[in-house]
């Protein structure tokens, strides 16, 4: 494994025990739902601002290493803010500056592989796929561990995981983008949203992870209010994971035969499709077959 593939596989691994239960967590903290998705909502906004500033100051001076370390370590320290904050003041507070420093990491280091690659991009799943061996191991497991050791433990398990990607990073190699004479961002965004294909791709986009980010916030509640355990709701994140890898090694092979305007309108067909099925389950049981769908959505 590269030290690039690697940096996906313990990135996503930390990501998996985080994502796995944090909702799970906030309701066990005497959040109401209303309070989950406030937090939910405001909190990755501070993420959309923020990861922007992070590619500029990436692009302009090409310390990705460090810029990553930073985010890391300011992910950490506020993951442990989560974990001391006893209202929901505090909690948005503090998952508002987790969002502020965990929202550069994946466009940082996807941005990094994209530039690694060069001429060879659509190659990128067979990098990426490292990732998701990462989030089901841990999602496997973890679901288990923390079933027996409490919620509490997701923090550790994170601060692990982050440790040892921040070590990573002596070994991770980094390529700095060329601007040469290339146009300001804003003129950039400028003369994208003067084009109607690109404004109903956006608007397409939008509508879509407005219903898959309800899903990833409260499948996991959903599923608990259910009647369903820590390690059921940990393979079922873990199957969704699985099931992605054979579709990212074959991706190169995908675009070539589909083109990427086909695979968007079968991913979103079936994640119609898998919405529909969530709701209609009777029990959580159902949940890993039908998250099994991640392999088409994804």
């Amino acid at each position: 494994m590269s030290a690039a593939s690697f940096v996906y596989f313990i990135y996503y691994a930390g990501f998996a025990i985080y994502l796995l239960v944090i909702f799970i967590y906030y309701r066990h903290a005497g959040m109401s739902g209303l309070q989950i998705g406030i937090i939910n909502t405001l909190s990755p906004l501070v993420g959309l601002l923020s990861a922007p500033m992070w590619g500029l100051l990436n692009d302009r001076y090409g310390r990705t290493r460090l810029l990553l370390g930073a985010a890391i370590t300011g992910s950490v320290v506020s993951a442990w803010g989560i974990a001391l904050a006893h209202d929901f003041a505090g909690l948005l507070i503090m998952s508002g500056i987790f969002n502020l420093f965990y929202s550069m990491i994946v466009p940082m280091i996807d941005s990094n592989t994209l530039l690694l690659l060069g001429d060879r991009r659509e190659h990128y799943g067979s990098i990426r796929l490292w990732g998701s061996a990462g989030y089901v191991l841990v999602t496997l497991l973890g679901g288990i561990a923390l079933e027996r050791l409490g919620l509490d433990w997701l923090f550790p398990i994170f601060t692990a995981c982050m440790f040892i990607f921040l070590v990573a990073l002596f070994w991770y190699p980094t390529r700095k983008v060329s601007l040469g004479n290339s146009p300001r961002l804003f003129e950039i965004l400028w003369k994208m949203l003067r084009q109607p294909r690109w404004l109903v791709f956006i608007l397409s986009i939008m509508l879509m992870w407005i219903s898959a980010n309800g899903m990833h916030t409260f499948l996991g509640v959903y599923l608990k209010e259910m009647g369903a355990s820590e390690g059921l709701v940990g393979l079922t994140m873990a199957l969704g994971g699985l099931s992605e890898i054979p579709i990212m090694f074959v991706g190169a092979r995908l675009l070539k035969r589909l083109a990427p305007k086909k695979m968007l309108a079968l991913a979103m067909l079936a994640y119609m499709l898998r919405m529909f099925l969530y709701g209609i389950m009777p029990s959580p049981s159902w949940a890993p077959f039908i998250n099994m769908m991640n392999s088409v959505t994804f």
